[in-house]
């Protein structure tokens, strides 16, 4: 019996039957490699399974009990209906075989901190994960994106989960006729105000959109999250000050996107549609527009050319761009300058807390970007 052994985890191949004909040399090599391979989590890989019976699956529920982390991968559909009919979807991580595709010649469109995203055909799209845990992200956007969805936001649901040759999982989206609107935005200058128009008409639609689902994470946890991360390289009193502000904010239910920039939009027919659905979060509208500060501003201040670096444009345009969102969402706005300062507070904060998950590599981040945070907190009193 093929098995693989990788930073701990150690890989299985199953053979294609576990039946009363095969049980008796399949538990005896199981077993055998269990014994002999120390390992710190287990994996069935069924891509040659076949058909299990009632005794495979005491089988494995004997491994379960040895091996709480155990995880079968690659079932086909037929196994798949076997495990579930059972009920062994309930008690263990099953995970179907996943649609092979390559994107070989398919033009990059789009690249984050946590994947890239691929236009495989005029039709469709396909997100690429090269962090975290593929499956678990994608259905945890697909369930938060669904959410969204239901409430009137425009947003992209991925519909099939597949296996990319060059790369690891990812997540297909149907988007015709779609260009991100940074590109659209590109291609198209001439029409900067009709794209500006319809990015405000969808900023100011989530910030009067409650969500009151508990699925839902508040994105003021997410800040107390980030002064607790903060706390190996702010003061102590500037983490105090910082902890009493996000404390005096309303526990508001105003959805949130939290990463809302131009490669996350989508310019289709019918308006802008949203993709990346993993940052949904709910709170205090100025949190919207203190992220897209963030993205937007605070980079490229510190690092002029960090626009074009990740962007590919100038970062003058970032801040035109945000500069004019900003004025079309609060113009007028009796409190317009003091939610400005929580604006460049909480961006700066977001920053600072950012470099601080890698300290030394960031170490010029974090010096100047404090320097911005103690500002920008001097200008709201703090």
């Amino acid at each position: 019996m093929r098995h693989t052994l990788e930073n701990g985890v150690l890989t299985i191949h199953l053979p294609e039957r576990i039946d009363t004909s095969t049980i008796g040399e399949t538990e005896v090599a199981l077993l055998a490699i269990l014994n002999s391979v120390p390992h710190t989590s287990l994996v069935f890989d069924a891509s040659a399974l076949q058909f299990i019976s009632s005794v495979g699956l005491r089988l494995v529920l004997k491994c379960k009990k040895d091996d709480t982390l155990l995880r079968i991968e690659n079932v086909s559909t037929e196994t798949y209906d076997i495990f579930e009919m059972t009920g062994f979807t309930q008690i263990l991580d099953i995970q179907k075989r996943f649609r092979e595709i390559s994107i070989a010649g398919c033009p990059l469109i789009g690249k984050g901190a946590y994947g890239k995203v691929y236009r495989l055909s005029p039709d469709t799209i396909v997100k690429s994960y090269f962090r975290g845990n593929p499956v678990a992200d994608i259905e945890r956007e697909r369930n938060l994106a669904k959410q969204a969805f239901v409430l009137g936001i425009p947003t992209a649901i991925s519909y099939d989960i597949v296996r990319i040759k060059e790369e690891k999982l990812g997540a297909v989206y149907e988007l015709i006729e779609a260009d991100s609107l940074l590109d659209a935005l590109r291609k198209s200058p001439s029409h900067y105000d009709e794209y500006l128009k319809q990015y405000i008409a969808l900023l100011d639609q989530m910030r009067h959109t409650h969500i009151q689902s508990d699925m839902i994470p508040s994105y003021k946890d997410d800040l107390r999250t980030r002064i607790t991360r903060a706390e190996k390289i702010l003061d102590p009193s500037t983490l105090a000050k910082l902890s009493a502000f996000v404390e005096s904010l309303p526990d508001s239910d105003f959805l949130l996107h939290g990463d809302c920039h131009f490669k996350n939009l989508f310019s289709t027919p019918d308006g802008l549609l949203l993709i990346d659905m993993d940052t949904l979060s709910k709170g205090e509208p100025f949190y919207e527009l203190a992220c897209l500060y963030k993205t937007y501003i605070t980079f490229n201040t510190v690092e002029p050319m960090n626009a074009v670096e990740f962007f590919g444009v100038e970062h003058t345009f970032c801040e035109k761009l945000f500069e004019d969102v900003f004025e079309g969402l609060y113009k007028g706005d009796p409190d317009k300058e003091e939610i400005r300062k929580k604006i460049e507070l909480v961006g700066w904060f977001m920053y600072v807390s950012h470099a601080c998950r890698h300290p030394e590599r960031d170490a010029k981040r974090i010096q100047e970007g404090t320097k911005y945070l103690l500002k920008a907190m001097d200008a709201l009193g703090l």
